[in-house]
């Protein structure tokens, strides 16, 4: 197992309001988690950053009415935002589908099969036999 002592978070987070007057958080979130290589099966620190731009919205519309550069935070507009909710999403949309080592860091060395090439040919256990019940 990875050592805990490397796994961590850095947040920074800006509430505003823009001149549409859409009020915007915007931020970036560095972390460090462990993770399962799925070559290995063996836990890694891994190391991730992701730039935060949302909005608070309250229906479709007005997420709909947001430019394109401003992910729609869905929420009672009346209620405080939970950030730590926020943070927790950003960093799990910013894990890796399937989570693997550097391929030099990994101690599986990873087959590397080109695409239309069979796999080698295996001796099949049974040829013996057939042999001992050939006719002679």
């Amino acid at each position: 197992m990875a050592d805990a002592s490397l796994y961590g978070a850095s947040v920074v987070l800006e509430g505003r309001v823009d001149p549409d007057g859409r009020r915007i958080i915007k931020g970036h979130v560095e972390a460090c988690v462990p993770q399962v290589c799925q070559r290995c099966m063996q836990t890694f620190a891994y190391t991730l950053s992701s730039d935060i731009c949302l909005s608070p919205v309250s229906s479709d519309e007005q997420a709909k009415a947001l430019p394109t550069s401003i992910e729609p935070w869905y929420c009672e507009l009346s209620d405080a935002l939970d950030l730590r909710q926020i943070v927790e999403d950003e960093v799990i949309l910013a894990l890796p589908l399937s989570a693997r080592h550097e391929e030099n860091d990994c101690p599986v060395t990873a087959r590397e099969w080109r695409f239309g090439e069979q796999a080698p040919a295996k001796e099949n256990p049974f040829a013996s036999l057939a042999k001992l019940t050939r006719k002679q």
